[in-house]
This record gives C-alpha cells, sequence and structure tokens, in this order.
C-alpha cells in the first residue's frame, strides 16, 4: 500500500461505474517542458492554483482554421482561468521562430504566450495529427476529451454551432462524464519536421551554454568539459543518448509538486536539438555564429570565489581496493571574529573515491567528540551539518537574508568517506565559504529526518520505511536533500497537519527515480511553512531485487550501514525559525 502510495498517482473519479474505475487506472498525460515565444519555461506537470482541469490546443501559423480558432482560445482562458483551467496553445509549426510565433499571436488574436514546438514534439504523444485539435485534461492531468476546438469553419463564415471544448470544460466542473470523440480537429497536418540542419555554433552551443557547462567545466562535477567543439564533437553519441533517455540533465523531482529555483530541466525542443546535432554527424557549422563560452573568473568554484578556503591539513591517502572506515579530521578556519555563510561547498580533489564529506561545527571552546556526541536524540545525523558533499551534489544556498554562523574559534570537523574504486589516490578536500556582507536576520539550520530500522529483505523490489519530525517552532523549509545509497528507489517529502480522520498530507517534493551518483538538494521557490506541531514526513522506497542493476547482493538483507553495500534513509531539511 505505501509502496503504491510512494509512487502512484491520484486520480479523480466517482465510485461505481466501470468508466471511473477504468479512469482511476488511467495514467496522466506524458509531460512536455517547451519554452514560449516570450522566453517563459512551461511545464505542462508545473503545479497550478485551483486546478481543475488544463486545455492543449495545437496551432499551426500556415493554417487557416488555427487562425480562425486563435481569438477563439484566448477568449476560453479568460472565460475558465478564474475558474481553475489553463490554456496551452501550441504553435506546432516546423521551423520558425519565437518572433514567427509573437508575430502570429498578435496578427490574429491570439492573447496567450504560444509554446514553440518547432520540432513536433508533444503532438504524437496526445495522438495528435492536424492543427485545430484541442486536448482537454482533469485535474489529475488525465486526458478526457480530443478532438475539434469547436465546430465552426476554418473560414469563419459563421459562428461556431457547438464549442466542444467549453462544453468539456463545463462537464469537468459539473462533475459530469466528457464526451470524448478521439478524433483530429480539421486543420493541415502536422506534419514532421523532418531531419533539421542543427549545427553547434548555430544551435548547440547555445544550449550547452546556459544549461549545462556549469556543471561540465574545470573543477566542477560533470565528468567532461562541454565548453567548445573540441570538447563535444567526441562527446555527441553519449550526449544524445543521456538526454534522450532523461538521465541528463540530473533532476529527479516530479514537476506536478513544488517549483524549485534551481531546477535542471531541458525543454522538448533542446533535447530535440542535440539529439538531431548528434545524429547528422555534429557539425561545427558557420563560425560567424561562434557564441563564446562564458567566463568562469573563480577557479572552478560554482558559489563564486570564496571568501575563504580550508583544506584537509594532509592528503588522505585512499587504497585500491577493501573498505575504508569513516576518517575525522579536525580543520581550523582561523575565524577571528564572527561570520555568516551565504553559501558553503566542498570539493574533494578525489571526487570518484568520495562518497561524501560532512563539515560538523564544532563550538569555540568544545572539544571536537562534542559534535558527534550528546545530540539530542544521540544521533550526528538528527543534528545536521554545516556543509555537505555527496556524488553529483550542488553547493549549499541560503536564500538572501538567511546563513550559518561561525563564531570566533569556532572549528570544523571534517567526516570523510571513502570508497576505493581500483586505484589507489589520495584527496585532500578544499571547502571555500562566501560570507553575507550583512549580518543576516534569519539563522539557517540543518537537521536529518531519519530511520535507523531499516531491514530490506533479500530479493525485494518495493520495500518502502517512513521517518517524521515534528517542528518546535513556526518555520520555513528551504531546503529538501534525500539520502540513500544504491538500493534507493525514491524519496518523498510531505508536510503533514493533524492525525486520524482529519489528517491533511501536501506532498512538498516527491523523487520517483532516485540516482545516488547525482543526489540533489531541492530548493523550493515558495518555501513552505509549518506551524509548532505540524510534521514533515520522510517516505523512501528501496529496491534490493536483481532487476536493480546498481544493487551489489539482491540475496542480501540489508541494515542500516556506513558503507555503499549497505543502506541508509535520511531526508536532510534546512530550516528557518521565525521569530
Amino acid at each position: 500500500m505505501l509502496a503504491s502510495l510512494l509512487l502512484g498517482l491520484t486520480a479523480l473519479s466517482g465510485p461505481g461505474s466501470d468508466a471511473a474505475a477504468a479512469h482511476a487506472k488511467a495514467p496522466p498525460a506524458a509531460e512536455f517542458l517547451l519554452s514560449s515565444a516570450a522566453g517563459q519555461r512551461v511545464s505542462l506537470w508545473a503545479p497550478r492554483p485551483l486546478r481543475v482541469g488544463t486545455v492543449v490546443v495545437f496551432l499551426h501559423r500556415d493554417c487557416a482554421l488555427s487562425q480562425r480558432l486563435a481569438p477563439a482560445v484566448a477568449r476560453l482562458a479568460a472565460d475558465y482561468g478564474d475558474q481553475g483551467f489553463t490554456v496551452l496553445a501550441i504553435d506546432a509549426t516546423p521551423g520558425g521562430s519565437a518572433a514567427d510565433s509573437t508575430a502570429f499571436a498578435a496578427r490574429h488574436g491570439l492573447t496567450l504566450d504560444p509554446l514553440l514546438d518547432p520540432y513536433g514534439t508533444v503532438a504524437p504523444r496526445f495522438g495528435v495529427a492536424r492543427a485545430g485539435t484541442a486536448v482537454v485534461l482533469d485535474e489529475g492531468l488525465i486526458p478526457v476529451y480530443r478532438g475539434p476546438f469547436d465546430d465552426g469553419s476554418a473560414t469563419g463564415a459563421g459562428r461556431a454551432q457547438n464549442e466542444f471544448v467549453a462544453d468539456a470544460l463545463e462537464e469537468l466542473l459539473a462533475g459530469g462524464e466528457v464526451a470524448d470523440p478521439a478524433e483530429d480537429g480539421a486543420g493541415i497536418a502536422l506534419a514532421p519536421a523532418g531531419k533539421p540542419k542543427v549545427t553547434f555554433h548555430g544551435q548547440v552551443a547555445p544550449i550547452l551554454h546556459a544549461q549545462c557547462v556549469e556543471c561540465h567545466r574545470p573543477g566542477q562535477v560533470g565528468p567532461m568539459e562541454l565548453l567548445d567543439y573540441d570538447d563535444v564533437k567526441g562527446w555527441a553519441p553519449q550526449i544524445a543518448e543521456v538526454v534522450g533517455n532523461g538521465r541528463m540533465p540530473p533532476w529527479h523531482a516530479d514537476p506536478r509538486f513544488g517549483q524549485f529555483e534551481n531546477e535542471r530541466r531541458l525543454t522538448d525542443t533542446e533535447k530535440a536539438t542535440l539529439i538531431a546535432w548528434a545524429e547528422g554527424g555534429a557539425p561545427l557549422g558557420d563560425a560567424k555564429q561562434k557564441a563564446t563560452p562564458p567566463a568562469f573568473d573563480d577557479g572552478g568554484w560554482a558559489i563564486g570565489t570564496p571568501d575563504l578556503v580550508m583544506q584537509l591539513p594532509e592528503p588522505e591517502p585512499i587504497p585500491a581496493t577493501g573498505y575504508v572506515d569513516y576518517r575525522y579530521r579536525l580543520v581550523d578556519p582561523g575565524i577571528k571574529e564572527d561570520v555568516w555563510v551565504q553559501a558553503a561547498e566542498i570539493r574533494p580533489t578525489a571526487r570518484d573515491a568520495t562518497h561524501h564529506v560532512l563539515a560538523l561545527y564544532v563550538p569555540p571552546g568544545k572539544a571536537p567528540l562534542e559534535a558527534l556526541t550528546g545530540l539530542q536524540d544521540g544521533s550526528i545525523i538528527g543534528a545536521g551539518y554545516f556543509a555537505v558533499q555527496v556524488p553529483g551534489c550542488r553547493p549549499n544556498l541560503y536564500p538572501p537574508g538567511a546563513g550559518k554562523k561561525i563564531e570566533a574559534g569556532a572549528k570544523f570537523l571534517f567526516q570523510l568517506h571513502y570508497t576505493p574504486n581500483g586505484k589507489a589516490t589520495q584527496d585532500q578536500c578544499q571547502m571555500g565559504l562566501k560570507f553575507c556582507k550583512e549580518p543576516p536576520a534569519q539563522e539557517v539550520k540543518t537537521r536529518g529526518v531519519f530511520s535507523y530500522k531499516l531491514r530490506i529483505p533479500a530479493n525485494t523490489a518495493d520495500y518502502v520505511t517512513t521517518a517524521e519530525w515534528a517542528f518546535r517552532r513556526p518555520t520555513r523549509l528551504i531546503s529538501m536533500f534525500p539520502h540513500m545509497h544504491t538500493r534507493g528507489a525514491a524519496f518523498r517529502f510531505e508536510k503533514v497537519v493533524g492525525s486520524g480522520a482529519g489528517e491533511e498530507r501536501t506532498i512538498l517534493c516527491d523523487v520517483p527515480k532516485y540516482d545516488f551518483n547525482w543526489q540533489n538538494f531541492y530548493l523550493p521557490i515558495e518555501p513552505p511553512f509549518f506551524a509548532a506541531g505540524e510534521r514533515i514526513v520522510c517516505t523512501a522506497k528501496y529496491d534490493n531485487s536483481k532487476g536493480n542493476p546498481f544493487n551489489p547482493d539482491p540475496n542480501r538483507t540489508v541494515a542500516w550501514g556506513d558503507q555503499t553495500n549497505d543502506e541508509m534513509m535520511i531526508g536532510y531539511i534546512d530550516y528557518i525559525e521565525e521569530q
């Protein structure tokens, strides 16, 4: 039950009828992410207030029916927007530009910002082949109507007698069953765009520079550099593969739940561009279009040039094989007066052999071991960390007006966990800090919501466990960070108010495909608020079966443990207690 709750969907349906039962099992419409003519990135699955339904209309700039429908689509959005419906108009004309789409909208009265799909990536997902077709989705993003927008003619001679999409929306509002013709509109065929002529200089470099090189540059987590053509051309087939199967960019949050300021996703058009370039032989293109790679004058630090850098006192030897117990090393940053930290970044020099690094805060006058014992629940996990580095993670960042305090004379105890990879090496990791320009009004705190009670049976694909924490003061949640090992499959953060029959749950962040090699922080655009006594609940799912390609031993019952072939269950959170 819990496993299906974690990965399942809430489908709205009435009890009793066969149609309702079939609807409850129906999957949601396939997600798409497109750029609009005005440059906005628009997701079908993005949370929207008062969502009752969504309308997706496919238009073609050269289609007379699309030209006639443009103002009608705008009117529908105006008439039903305040009733919980979102209307998305997709310009599915092959080729063209944002300027072309903007001109079309202005000429024909489409007051919505059109979404650009020049490669025709979205229409096939809905079975749509002609312009003038509309798809209506219910609150659960399940399609309930695919058909003509109305029964008016392409020339506009005479008004439409039947407003099919408007009728469908009225049925949804009334809780009735929508009549679905499952057919196309009468516009021109949405022919595939064919093989677009894509070059590195013309289309590919701008995408890489905007979306990829922050990680794929010297000193950062990307395994290769993607700054210029010589860097990229040999990787073109692999780029097409990992972009096509969704492994890159490494972002794992379900877009239906929460919106995050650090989201890393490519639009469907950007993906199609990179794939087409690789399939076309990775041509260089016209040097006149060459884009200048972004300049990073920061020594490879993602936070920018740090105000302070501290380093392990000596290199740490890492053997080629075997297990390496946790190591603890004390580092004195030499802080002479109190400072506040806006961002922290830990950089191992042996990333491939580093499981994690925790920087634990040791207050002035305290012994280092006091950072490990005597905490509220007897665990350093519950107490959190000052900064962390795990595979693929980005820096620890805090919002304006908030930060973490370092007192004069404080030190840091580095917890080091190394995982030998067949090659003896050494590590001398650094931590860089960016200071707040002035003392912030709010202090950031970190804790782990965790469960030691792991006992994952052998050959089990859907073991689920939960952990929770009740906030003692009014609190804003500014970051969520799930941590498991290689059997980790999915993770969810929920806000829980009340209990028993009156309990209410809100999904804050859902990670349906956890990836140990790319562990993300999730920074909500609107930090969720918790009143005192309200709880955050973390739910984790594990795959200890042979179907998990990263499972080191599916025949072993797995418990909590330090090593990568053991498991953990921690939902780290950064938060601010309100005064």
